[in-house]
């Protein structure tokens, strides 16, 4: 068989497996196919449903692991506020209709079929949208910042630009993004204390702690070798790799970051260090 005719079979294999993806999506969202958890409204996007029922006011009063639990930056939260003008139903729609556009985007609609990612759908929750991040930031630094303010250390992607020696970029990104946070300090300073006071908690309680995947406090330095090396040989499909290492809980919707391989793939970087082309 020729080069040529490989590679149809290939793309007739990943639609296929696109479309499975969908409808396998669907039947499960119309109760054909079974799923964890209980359906909140049509959907089952508890993860949602916490970012959407957070009290922007006092958005930690839940503890981690009781209730809805709100666990992100305040940022987030204040980015997020017009949603919780609109009845969670249409939120739940309009959230699956911009996730499954994101993985069309990144060229991962095929991944649908991996039990994880479709999972992460269905949750509601951010693992796709880091993907996009992740391919964004490796050109436009400032998208560093969806990592950071959510899930905190998936954001150790951003050693590539260290490593790659792209200062101007990340300088600029960086206090761009501290200006933003400012404002949101600024805006609510007692939200922001008790997020790190969470976080000093929650690390506490479950950074050394050992799990079926290693504590993060060896997982993270491992994640960050991964992004140096990818960084030095020019591969930057290996950085969502290193992103999934550094997640802070490691379960099945996490493998969502992964969407974001199959346009990196692509990706093609310049030898010399000091500048990225757009992805």
């Amino acid at each position: 068989m020729t080069v040529g005719g490989r590679l149809g079979l290939l793309r007739v294999a990943r639609d296929a497996c696109a479309i499975a993806g969908v409808i396998a999506l669907v039947l499960t969202l119309a109760g054909v196919i079974e799923f964890h958890g209980d359906r909140i409204g049509w959907s089952y996007a508890r993860d949602l449903y916490a970012y959407w029922v957070a009290d922007p006011a006092d958005p930690y009063a839940n503890p981690v692991g009781v209730g809805f639990a709100y666990l992100y930056s305040p940022l987030f939260l204040q980015a997020t506020l017009p949603l919780k003008l609109l009845p969670f139903d249409v939120v739940a729609a309009v959230w699956l209709v911009v996730g499954l556009a994101a993985m069309w985007w990144l060229r991962a609609l095929w991944m649908l079929v991996i039990p994880g990612v479709s999972s992460d759908l269905l949750l509601g929750n951010i693992n796709v949208f880091i993907a996009v991040a992740l391919v964004l930031a490796l050109s436009r630094p400032i998208f560093w910042g969806v990592p950071l303010l959510t899930k905190i250390t998936p954001g150790v992607g951003i050693l590539w630009h260290v490593a790659r020696r792209e200062w101007a970029s990340l300088l600029w990104a960086a206090g761009l993004l501290a200006g933003v946070v400012l404002v949101s300090f600024l805006a609510q300073p007692s939200a922001w204390i008790s997020w790190v006071e969470l976080l000093r908690e929650s690390f506490s309680a479950r950074g050394a702690t050992t799990s079926e995947f290693g504590p993060l406090i060896l997982r993270l330095p491992i994640a960050g070798a991964i992004v140096v090396a990818a960084a030095l040989t020019r591969r930057p499909w290996a950085v969502p790799v290193a992103a999934l290492v550094a997640m802070p809980v490691i379960w099945p919707a996490t493998l969502a970051v992964l969407a974001a391989i199959p346009r990196l793939v692509s990706v093609r970087l310049p030898e010399t260090t000091g500048s990225t082309r757009s992805t």
